[in-house]
């Protein structure tokens, strides 16, 4: 889901500029969509089935917050989108 770095830490592992997953590191309870339908919440993307997906209440847009268990630097994003016209 995300692309990013580990930030170096004293005894962790150092900065060396390769991409990794972050997906393991994201703490879920701390995860959350400002403007998400209730019929289509934030926590539907964990859940593995891409047919479910997290969907704003009001527009085309969705606030996104993703928490972490330690400290990360995110490059970029890669989500699945798909959008269908009513």
């Amino acid at each position: 889901m995300m692309g990013g770095q580990h930030a170096p830490q004293a005894n962790g592992p150092q900065d060396d500029g390769k991409m990794v997953d972050l997906s393991p590191l994201i703490e879920k309870s701390e995860c959350y969509a400002k403007n998400a339908a209730a019929a289509f919440p934030m926590t539907n993307l964990f859940i593995g089935d891409t047919r479910l997906g997290c969907k704003s209440d009001a527009d085309e847009q969705l606030i996104l917050h993703v928490g972490f268990q330690e400290f990360v630097k995110v490059i970029f994003a890669l989500l699945n989108i798909h959008y269908r016209s009513n």
